[in-house]
């Protein structure tokens, strides 16, 4: 659902008449040409519910819209998995309905209207005012809830006109309200009864004097108190008390399936109510501006008098309206976890900051009640994750990434309880659209250290200076994704915010001012320029291919990947790599050229295609890079060079001409007595000392545990026949079961990797042994 469009789901002549009836006229109570006429607004400027968040038609049309999406997020997550087209035929029309109810009571903007515009709502339902609205909802079937209640009353799981509980259903519009609504009562059907009985038996004034007298505070003079029950009650309930939202305590399936649908699209109401517009785009319901001052940290609101009148009201001591107007978005990911992110995190002195942080904290201290804990269950669901389970995602700004960590430590002065669920996250707020959807749609790396290390070393391998990572700060918040061929992953000019490393090949880098485009091979970390130097993209990059990337923030890539180079260490890099080229070359022209024709199995192809490629793969297991990779591999390539002059002995050949040569290709002495002990734990039976010397030895019988074992054992045949060594079929079999039985590999990588069609060679060679003997 990436365009969420609520028209599917509730017609258009419902919402203008709601918009129209209610949040319009929450809209023009509050424009300053009207609230200067009204009594109540002059006595308390700065606390009349006019300043607070926008509560009109802007409103109400991003909730209806928010929660189509906080129920497709949550979905399987959050709540229990509904198939699509158990969200389609309920819940997604079920949760606009109530969208466009929730704060119809906010039309009446006194302190008393906004006290008990969760009641208002609910009691709407039934007063009459909304009979033509409702009876529309009904013949158009909205959200296919009439369907839906018409089949349980046919199935005698419902016992009352489906119409009537299509009412209750809308009055649990209250639901949306932690106040009136904890979750705790939501949570109990039972409770949820009671509480649903109350709400509509008693008008608001009796209610409201209740709950003034359970919170110990008095009634506000000359309160008119009315305590008789309203008479439209009769026209729906013969017997009220046994009869309304009885259906709340039904035990049977369908019954209980539909309350689990209600409950939880309540969940998602509440969450969408608290992911409204802020920031930049927050407005009160009079459409006047809200914003954080960086001169005090406090809430500024822009009036508007007329059109020739701006008045810049500041409202000291607010921590709502301050908090508020600093949050820039919040949001579920695909985890479940809670996203929020701030407008800024610098300010002009310190105490302005610390003020800002304290507001913004007050704020969202109460903005998880609203979402974190509406997931709160009395029974775990090991299907979904619990309230104590998500996590609290602040993103750093950036203007001053350490304003985050100053909001964590305020919310863990104001609820402690919540201080294993706050992380920071790295910022997303100076982040193109597609760039910023690609990462939050991206999965959550789930790497063991084995695999995250494996990406280093072919990074490193790729010329990135990469020591002493940190395998677990250095893969917090990074993520991966899949390419389609086509697909652009870096648009020119964007601002530069992740850099990004594929896993294969593919992708094609276009730079700006007319440079010739090229393709770029895996590993090698793209968008470093723009992160590193803080500026916007300077190339656009786009998929040749299907090809897999690592997203990694730029704060993550900043103070955990960016290693750079000191001009001597990449004289040195520059210098070994030269080296090892040059004794590489060495090796392969003199294997090439003197080998001879004979060697069937110590051929080329054993040093090229066998040792080195197993060198390179046990090393990476083993986590073996840098220098001691060279040296190794140079060692893979003259192991058998001692062919050329010998078959008997030709390891300590190769060790000769290693000793020989290399010292000639810049190699110090040191370096070359490594590699002669590599090439000499080839010798069989094999004695390795060193890491690097069982790697060698590993690879060296690799084949021991590969699929070809027997295509190339019979190489090795041909080989020795060739150079006179005849073998009879029990000869052969049992002296090759014999080595291979008592051979074990050394490391762990080569025992991971061929353990299993290792002994799968013992058994075929026992075959074989078994058939020539019989």
């Amino acid at each position: 659902m990436n365009n969420p469009d609520p028209e599917r789901y509730l017609s258009a002549s419902v919402r203008e008449h709601i918009e129209r009836s209610f949040y319009g006229r929450v809209n023009e109570q509050a424009k300053l040409e009207n609230l200067i006429r009204n009594p109540l607004f002059m006595e308390d400027v700065a606390k009349h519910p006019a300043f607070y968040s926008d509560h009109g038609v802007v409103h109400v049309r991003d909730v209806a819209k928010q929660i189509l999406l906080v129920l497709q997020t949550i979905n399987g997550v959050l709540i229990p998995r509904r198939t699509e087209q158990e969200m389609e035929l309920f819940l997604y029309g079920y949760g606009v309905a109530l969208a466009y109810l929730h704060d119809i009571g906010m039309s009446d903007l006194s302190p008393f209207g906004r006290a008990m515009h969760p009641e208002f709502a609910s009691q709407s339902v039934f007063d009459g005012s909304l009979d033509d609205v409702i009876t529309t909802m009904w013949n158009d079937n909205c959200g296919n809830i009439a369907w839906r209640l018409s089949q349980l009353y046919k199935a005698g799981i419902l016992k009352r006109d489906p119409q009537i509980i299509f009412r209750e259903l809308l009055a649990m519009s209250i639901g949306h309200s932690k106040s009136k609504t904890p979750v705790t009562v939501l949570d109990d059907p039972a409770a949820l009864r009671q509480q649903m009985k109350a709400t509509i038996r008693h008008n608001l004034r009796h209610l409201f004097s209740q709950q003034q007298a359970a919170k110990g505070k008095s009634l506000p003079e000359n309160f008119p108190y009315d305590k008789e029950p309203p008479t439209y009650l009769e026209k729906f309930y013969a017997d009220f008390e046994g009869e309304a939202f009885d259906w709340l305590t039904n035990e049977s399936e369908g019954a209980v399936k539909l309350i689990d649908d209600i409950t939880d699209t309540l969940r998602a109401l509440r969450c969408a109510d608290a992911f409204r517009q802020r920031g930049t785009v927050e407005k009160t319901s009079g459409g006047y501006e809200i914003y954080a001052s960086q001169k005090t940290g406090d809430c500024v609101i822009a009036l508007r008098l007329g059109g020739n009148r701006l008045f810049l009201m500041e409202l000291p001591n607010n921590p709502d309206g301050a908090g508020e107007s600093n949050i820039a978005s919040s949001e579920f990911n695909l985890e479940g976890n809670l996203r929020i992110s701030f407008h800024r995190g610098s300010f002009e002195t310190q105490e302005a900051q610390n003020r800002s942080a304290y507001s913004t904290a007050y704020v969202i201290g109460d903005f998880l009640l609203d979402t974190v804990d509406s997931f709160w269950r009395r029974t775990s669901n090991s299907s979904v994750k619990t309230a104590k389970e998500i996590q609290i995602l602040l993103e750093s700004t950036d203007d001053d990434p350490h304003f985050a960590e100053m909001v964590q430590e305020q919310l863990y002065q104001l609820n402690p309880q919540v201080r294993d669920q706050i992380q920071i996250a790295p910022s997303l707020r100076n982040v193109s659209e597609s760039e910023r959807a690609r990462y939050l749609d991206a999965k959550e790396m789930d790497w063991d250290a084995g695999q995250r290390q494996s990406v280093l070393n072919k990074m490193s391998a790729a010329g990135q200076k990469l020591t002493s990572f940190n395998l677990v700060e250095g893969f917090k918040h990074v993520k991966s994704a899949e390419l389609q061929a086509g697909e652009k992953l870096i648009e020119a000019g964007a601002p530069s915010a992740f850099v990004y490393i594929p896993l294969g090949d593919g992708l094609k880098i276009i730079p700006l001012g007319g440079y010739q485009s090229f393709s770029v091979t895996a590993w090698m970390p793209l968008g470093t320029t723009g992160v590193i130097r803080g500026d916007i993209r300077n190339a656009d990059i786009i998929a040749g291919q299907r090809v897999a990337v690592l997203i990694v923030p730029k704060e993550v890539y900043l103070r955990y990947w960016y290693m750079p180079h000191s001009p001597m260490e990449l004289k040195r890099i520059i210098m070994e790599n030269q080296n090892f080229e040059q004794a590489k070359q060495y090796a392969l022209g003199r294997l090439e050229k003197e080998l001879s024709a004979g060697l069937y199995y110590h051929g080329l192809s054993h040093t090229t295609d066998d040792v080195v490629l197993a060198v390179e793969k046990f090393a990476e297991g083993e986590g073996i890079k840098g220098e001691s990779l060279d040296l190794l591999l140079t060692a893979a390539w003259f192991h058998d060079l001692g062919f050329i002059e010998a078959r008997a002995g030709h390891e300590a050949a190769g060790a000769r001409i290693a000793l020989e040569v290399l010292p000639s290709f810049g190699y110090s002495e040191e370096q070359v007595q490594i590699v002669k002990g590599i090439i000499l734990a080839t010798v069989v039976p094999q004695s390795p000392k060193t890491i690097l010397e069982e790697i060698m030895a590993d690879a060296d019988l690799d084949v021991l545990g590969r699929d070809d074992f027997m295509f190339r054992n019979n190489n090795l045949r041909r080989e020795l026949a060739f150079f006179g060594q005849d073998f009879t079929d029990t000869q052969w079999f049992s002296g090759q079961l014999k080595f291979i039985e008592s051979h074990v590999y050394f490391t762990a990588t080569a025992r991971k990797l061929r353990n299993e069609v290792h002994a799968q060679n013992v058994a075929e060679l026992k075959k074989k042994l078994k058939e020539v003997i019989e």
